[in-house]
């Protein structure tokens, strides 16, 4: 909960709306180039803890 609500201060200080930040975030990525490196970071399995 303290993490949604200390993102929502941030868009909130960011004067933008979270669709709009979302779509920015879409355009970062859609032009990007996928690399090997990319590829062989997705199969390195990760590990989130919530505590």
């Amino acid at each position: 909960m303290r993490l949604y609500e200390n993102g929502s201060s941030v868009i909130k200080k960011v004067k933008k709306t979270i669709k709009e930040k979302s779509l920015d975030l879409f355009e970062a990525i859609r032009g990007r180039i996928v690399t090997d490196k990319d590829l062989a970071e997705l199969d390195t399995p990760i590990q989130v803890r919530f505590t």
